[in-house]
Parts: C-alpha cells; sequence; structure tokens
C-alpha cells in the first residue's frame, strides 16, 4: 500500500523552516578523498554489446529465461572521461537514509563516497534524513523552497506530477540533457523501451535518474516454508491453496503451532489475493490490469473468496489473533521470532539469513524457498515486479542546482563500467579485488566482517548498492556467497511468477489527479480498516456486496476511467 504524506500548509511550515534546513549541505559533513594508486582514470565507454535478452517490465510479461540472464550494457554514442577537471565541482545531496549498521549513522560516513570523489573529481556533500522524519522534512523543504542541488528518493514523498514537481522547483527536465552528459545512463535506458517509458511522463519529461538493474533477481527476498514439518508430515509439494490449508492445520495440530501462517500489519490485505489473480505482491493501491482494462483489487468477486478464506483460518487460529500488531517495526527479527518459537511455518525472509533463523531455531528446522499456489492450478501468479528500472532509487536535480550538467557527469559515472563495479563491491582493494578471469571477487572485510553479518548486510557498509542514490546494479554480485541451500531458494522464488497484471508507472495531468488521487486516498482509508474487520470476524464476510456499494460510491468509477486513459497514454509512449 501506498501512502504519501501530503504536504503540510506553508503558514505551519515557516516557523520551522530556518532551523531545520539552514544552508542545505553547508552544514553537512563532506566526503572527503583518499589518496589510492588503484584509482583508475576512466572513460565512460562500455564494450560492444552483445544480443541484448528481452527485458520487459510492468504489465508486459517477461520470458524466465531472459530475466536469469545478465545482458552485457550497449555501448553509449559519446563518452565522458573521469576524473572530471574544471571550477565548481561541488555538489550537495538531500536522501533519505537507513543505516544497514549502527557503525554509520550517515550515508557521508560510507567509506565509498572517499574513492568517489577521487574516482569522479567531484565533491559531494551530503544531508542523511532518517527514514522516520523524511517525509516530514521534504514537505518542510518544499514549503521552504530551499533545495540542494540533488535530491534522492524525493518521488517517494512527493504527491504531484512532473510538470508539478518542476513548477515547484525540486526537479528540472533533463530528457534533452542526458544523451550529452549522461551517455552512459542514456544508452542503458534507451535499449530497452519499458525502461524509457518507466522513466518520462506522457509528454517525454524526464525529471529522474533511476536505479536500472542487470536482470530480475528476488534480492529483497521471498517466502521460505518449513520442509523439516513437510517431511514429517508427509507433503512432497504444496500445489493447491486447499494443500496449504492442509498443511496449515497439520502444523497446528502436530507442532502446536500458533501462527502457522504469518499474517502481517504490511501484509494482511493481500497476502494470498495474487494467488487469486486479483492483486497483490507489487500492485499499488489496490489498481491492476488485466490485457489492458484496468481493475480494483478490493471489489473483486475473488477478493470475497480471499477474505472467506482468511476469516476462517483466523476462526481456526491459522492465523494469528495479534496479526495487526504483528510486523509495525518493519524489522525482519520481529517475525523470526515466531519460527524461533515453533509457532509458524511460513514466513518472509532473505536468503542470507536462512541459515542463521534455521540455526537460531534448532530442532533440525530446514527452510526452503516456497510460492504461494494459484487458485486457478496455472502455477504462475502475475503481480511481481520485474522491472529493470528501480523506481524507488532516484536522484532529481533541483533548479537551485548551478552546474546541472556536473550532476549529470556525476550520477552517470555510476552507469560506467568501473564505476558500476564500484558502486556495487565498494573500494577496490578494500571490499573486492578481481581475480584472474577479470570478475570482482569480495574480500574478507565482508564475506568474514568483524560484525559477523551475513555478506548482505556487510556489503550495504561499504557500497552504494540498496541505497537512494541510482546506480547500475549487478543484482547477483552476492551469488559467490550463496550456499547451495541459497541458490535453491532463489531457483524457487525465481519460478512461477510474471507482471503480466502490474499496472505500470502511468503519470497523471492534474485534473486526473484532482479526479482520482483524494478519492482513492480515501477508499484505501475505508479498505485498510474494513478488511482487518473482515478477517478478524467484527465484520461479516456476508457483508462484502455491501463494502463494494460503499467502495463504489466513493467514486471508484471516476479513479477507473482516469487511470484508464492514463494506461493507454502510457501504452504510446516511445524511446525519444
Amino acid at each position: 500500500m501506498e501512502r504519501r504524506t501530503r504536504l503540510f500548509s506553508l503558514l505551519l511550515c515557516l516557523a520551522l523552516i530556518v532551523a531545520v534546513f539552514s544552508g542545505c549541505g553547508s552544514q553537512t559533513a563532506e566526503s572527503t578523498a583518499v589518496s589510492s594508486d588503484k584509482a583508475p582514470e576512466v572513460t565512460a565507454s562500455a564494450p560492444e554489446p552483445e544480443a541484448t535478452p528481452e527485458m520487459e517490465i510492468a504489465s508486459v510479461s517477461i520470458a524466465e529465461e531472459s530475466t536469469m540472464k545478465e545482458s552485457e550494457p550497449p555501448a553509449p554514442a559519446s563518452t565522458i572521461s573521469y576524473p572530471l577537471e574544471g571550477d565548481d565541482l561541488e555538489l550537495t545531496y538531500w536522501m533519505p537514509f537507513k543505516s544497514p549498521h549502527e557503525s554509520v549513522q550517515t550515508f557521508d560516513e560510507f567509506p565509498v563516497l572517499a574513492t568517489a570523489e577521487e574516482l569522479t573529481g567531484v565533491k559531494v556533500s551530503f544531508t542523511s534524513e532518517n527514514m522516520m522524519t523524511a517525509s516530514e522534512k521534504f514537505n518542510l523543504m518544499v514549503a521552504s523552497g530551499d533545495y540542494c542541488d540533488l535530491l534522492g528518493g524525493a518521488l517517494s514523498y512527493y504527491t504531484g506530477n512532473y510538470s508539478e514537481a518542476i513548477a515547484d522547483g525540486i526537479a528540472i527536465d533533463v530528457s534533452g540533457m542526458i544523451e550529452e552528459f549522461a551517455p552512459d545512463y542514456y544508452a542503458m535506458l534507451t535499449a530497452d523501451e519499458n525502461n524509457y517509458k518507466a522513466a518520462v511522463d506522457d509528454d517525454g519529461v524526464m525529471i529522474a535518474i533511476y536505479t536500472i538493474k542487470d536482470q530480475y533477481f528476488p534480492v529483497m527476498g521471498g517466502t521460505v516454508i518449513r520442509q523439516d514439518w513437510m517431511d514429517a508430515l508427509g507433503y512432497k509439494s504444496i500445489d493447491s491453496i486447499d494443500q496449504m490449508e492442509d498443511f496449515l492445520r497439520d502444523c497446528k495440530s502436530t507442532y502446536g503451532a500458533g501462527y502457522p501462517l504469518m499474517l502481517t500489519y504490511s501484509n494482511y490485505e493481500n497476502i494470498l489475493s495474487a494467488a487469486y489473480g486479483i492483486g497483490g505482491g507489487d500492485c499499488t493501491n489496490g489498481l491492476y490490469q488485466v490485457d489492458g482494462d484496468v481493475r480494483y483489487t478490493y471489489v473483486q468477486p475473488e477478493y470475497k473468496e480471499y477474505l472467506k478464506l482468511a476469516a476462517a483460518w483466523y476462526q481456526d487460529g491459522i492465523i494469528g489473533s495479534d496479526f495487526m500488531n504483528v510486523g509495525t517495526t518493519g524489522l525482519p527479527m520481529e517475525t523470526y521470532t515466531y519460527v524461533y518459537s515453533g509457532d509458524t511455518a511460513i514466513i518472509g525472509a532473505t536468503a542470507a539469513e536462512i541459515a542463521s533463523i534455521e540455526a537460531e531455531t534448532g530442532n533440525s528446522c530446514k527452510l526452503i524457498g516456497f510460492n504461494y499456489p494459484a487458485s486457478d492450478g496455472s502455477g504462475v501468479t502475475h503481480f511481481t515486479d520485474m522491472s529493470m528500472i528501480k523506481s524507488s532509487e532516484h536522484a532529481l536535480i533541483t533548479e537551485q542546482c548551478a552546474h546541472p550538467e556536473i550532476a549529470l557527469e556525476w550520477l552517470n559515472y555510476w552507469f560506467t563500467e568501473y564505476g558500476a563495479i564500484v558502486a556495487n563491491y565498494g573500494t577496490e582493494g578494500e571490499s573486492f579485488t578481481f581475480d584472474e578471469n577479470g570478475d570482482p571477487q569480495w574480500t574478507d572485510l565482508i564475506t568474514a566482517n568483524e560484525y559477523d553479518l551475513p555478506a548482505n548486510r556487510a556489503s550495504a557498509i561499504y557500497t552504494l548498492y540498496a541505497h537512494t542514490t541510482p546506480i547500475h546494479t549487478m543484482e547477483t554480485r552476492l551469488s559467490s556467497t550463496f550456499t547451495q541451500e541459497q541458490q535453491a531458494v532463489y531457483d524457487v522464488w525465481m519460478t512461477g511468477i510474471d507482471g503480466d497484471n502490474l499496472l505500470p508507472a502511468v503519470s497523471l495531468t492534474k485534473e486526473e489527479s484532482e479526479t482520482a488521487r483524494s478519492p482513492l486516498a480515501d477508499i484505501q482509508t475505508y479498505v485498510d480498516e474494513n478488511v482487518a474487520k473482515f478477517i478478524n470476524g467484527t465484520r461479516s464476510v456476508d457483508e462484502f456486496d455491501d463494502f463494494v456499494a460503499d467502495i463504489e460510491g466513493m467514486g471508484l468509477a471516476n479513479i477507473i476511467e482516469v487511470y484508464q486513459a492514463a494506461l493507454e497514454r502510457y501504452n504510446q509512449r516511445t524511446v525519444g
């Protein structure tokens, strides 16, 4: 569910602006260059491309074979030599930040930033904003009109469209600049039409530089199930919802599991809705599409079937009675404790942490990858975002940036061949080295780190990966650290999924926004309140038709009409 905080009123903000945003960048810590004999002079170019595998996003089906294959980055039409030379090679950068470890509290403390300054020739001063307060601070910044040169992740907090962002000064249109000043990024963006369509609005305006992945990979994790319980109970596989229900009931009766299925505050509305073909997964705001027709998840007849199932499971103790209080912190450890105690059989986890969960649980606990079965028996669900564009990781160049060409050149570096390696692996000779084949390999700084962290979490301290700064990501960069069991988990997560029914990143006009956004937010609030009631029994599922009528009475038809028109415009977008 997408929940964005609206802008605070200007009168409220004026009293706080000076204290919160005094000299955006001038009072922040700055990255410091270090001397190194390993810093090469880089020319922003790439090898001649091999045949690029088909990579499609959002509403377009993606062949499984192509998502597993890494493509060679396309060669740019022009090159930029790094480090840059000249005057005014300084930038300020505002970004939300979530520390990967207590050893780093602000983004400018990252060791790789000193390397970045040396390699690019640009000094960047970062203002790191705590994720918990970033939305409020962003709204104050918009009200003040005082911006850094670059804003990271700002579109996550901004409710207007591209034209409004330009009018507010938080962004400029870079569509006419990127081919010259960000040629490596431009080459990757235009190599696949779907990448480009996701980065522009209907008029071809481009305000953000986005992270571009080299392939789809479920790096953030997926669902795991207790194989040891499956084996003991005689389940070779679970291929239907009925079979899944039998397994969960057996776990409760045999092992006394208090929460066989881990329902939480963040997934209670849609944990199984994708299995019914009606949204869920990476679906946003409940809107999805089937063969070009926009639909709304929570009024579909299939959603009533999901609610019946969830309500029955709640009454029978398959779902925990306090599910609305589980997962509120967003920390994985909060839900892992239910595995440790033997209370759950199915849970979300990252592959890198499976071994530690098993060890902590004991009792021969064995976790394997699991995909919720499709109710139609097809074995495929259609709501996984397999886009190569990572929309949450982006940067805007504001109107107050005196040298937007320098900002673009700095951002472009992370899409060059060596720049992408540094972004994904950190500093050469410290967090990685090259092997005899010229491939980057992690050092003990990551694989045997002093904090005893899994490699995925340790690498976050020393690289730009998974932070707000847009880069060209190498999605399988941690594959060398995978155990055979972890690789098997990923193999499961990569099957039986596509993004056929997701709604892509459509753009609304100002008039459409006024028609749809506020009613959609009101509807979502109503859904949030009532779905929980349907599940816990305080409202009968027999009242589902009344629930649908209420939603329709709140303007759903107008919302569908707006997004239908926006989807049709999106499908007409072309490169260039």
